[in-house]
This record gives C-alpha cells, structure tokens and sequence, in this order.
C-alpha cells in the first residue's frame, strides 16, 4: 500500500458535469460541501448528512476523499442487525466520554 499526498492537486471544487450532475473534488472540505448552493438545491439530503453525521471542528478538517477512503472503527457499524448505525455509533461514543 502506498499514501499519495493529493492535498497540493485542485481537486477541491464542485462543479456542474456535461450531465447535468455534480463533480466534487477529493479535497473538497465536509464543511463546504454542506454549505455548497449547488447541493443545497439539487441534493438536499447530502448536505443534511454531512452537518448531521459529524462535528464542526470534524467537517472543517474532513474531506470527501478522506472519508471515502475512512474505514470505520465503530462496532455498531459492522453489525448488521441493528438500524441506525451510524447514530447509534455517535451517541454511544458522545456518552461514553461525557
């Protein structure tokens, strides 16, 4: 396995496809993906999982290629008979180190 530094390449916009889709850069930051017009008004549910998935200070240093290459550490995400797992996963680290 090799770790290639992206961070210097410009793969941090979103922009409007040929297709009429959306391309969103590896770098772009969570924070601004959320905040993005363009998702804001054509894919309301991906900004409202980003600002619900994580925390602000997690968004502002998180980027798109970043998570899709995260593998969670979470136990309740890799059990499959329970729902909600990502939010299970959170409140139980959030109560955990309350």
């Amino acid at each position: 396995m090799r770790v290639v530094d992206i961070s210097r390449l410009p793969l941090d916009k979103v922009e409007t496809s040929d297709d009429g889709g959306v391309q969103i850069g590896a770098t772009v930051r969570n924070t601004d993906l959320a905040h993005h017009p363009l998702l804001r008004d054509r894919y309301v549910v991906l900004p409202q999982a980003l600002l619900s998935g994580a925390s602000t200070q997690l968004r502002n240093m998180a980027t798109t290629g970043g998570n899709l290459l995260q593998r969670t550490r979470c136990v309740y995400f890799h059990d499959r008979t329970r729902a909600a797992l990502h939010r299970a996963c959170a409140k139980f680290v959030t109560t955990q180190t309350a």
